[in-house]
């Protein structure tokens, strides 16, 4: 036991490392934040950040997007929520994007290390930690598009795959509400995808009890 949270603990450190190294390497390139939406989500967070310094924790309405607009009527509040916590210990909205990378690596590096961890294979695990960032599609939807709280959902799945698994093997009690609570978060940072997810699943469920 001692030596697998050894192995845990190193893991950690160097998913951290990692994270370190690739900020330093997008920052050296120039030219951030990348995204056609980027700065539409960075302004979104900002606001909220402006709005909860005044002591209100919601912004109901606001005249300076779309020339006045419910700004979460249609976006889920989460991925901006976390864009106005970072805001407030950097109070620079540039050093905050650079926060929200750092977040989006640890926690989608950090779910497939606790996955390695219960099912003992530790070293794969690290390795999809380290990949998880840079697959293909989770660069395009970062740097390409720049919808932060899509990024957010994909770095969270690794957290829901492994309360999924535990919910499917173990049947632990624990597992379902773990797994309630991350379909929750989810549905609270982009709803569509949270439903897609909770389908996929739902179908998983099915086709493993045949």
């Amino acid at each position: 036991m001692k030596k697998e949270l050894g192995i845990y603990i190193r893991n950690c450190i160097l998913l951290i490392f990692a994270a370190i190294i690739t900020l330093i390497i997008i920052n050296k390139t120039g030219s951030y934040p990348w995204g056609s939406d980027s700065y539409g989500h960075l302004f979104k967070g900002n606001m909220l950040y402006e709005t909860m310094k005044s002591g209100k924790l919601f912004v109901d309405y606001d005249e300076s997007w779309y020339n006045g607009i419910q700004p979460f009527r249609y976006w889920a509040p989460f991925s901006y929520y976390i864009l106005a916590i970072i805001n407030l210990f950097t109070n620079h909205i540039f050093w905050t994007y650079n926060g929200f990378l750092f977040l989006i690596f640890i926690i989608g590096g950090l779910g497939w290390l606790c996955f390695g961890y219960q099912i003992k294979r530790q070293n794969l695990a690290l390795g999809f930690a380290l990949l998880w960032f840079f697959v293909p599609n989770n660069l395009r939807v970062l740097f390409s598009e720049g919808n932060f709280p899509f990024v957010l959902v994909n770095a969270l799945l690794p957290f829901v795959f492994l309360f999924f698994y535990k919910s499917l093997v173990k049947k632990e009690i624990g597992s379902f509400i773990a797994l309630a609570f991350m379909m929750f978060i989810l549905t609270l940072t982009h709803a569509m995808l949270a439903a897609m997810v909770g389908v996929s699943l739902f179908l998983f469920s099915v086709a493993h009890t045949l």
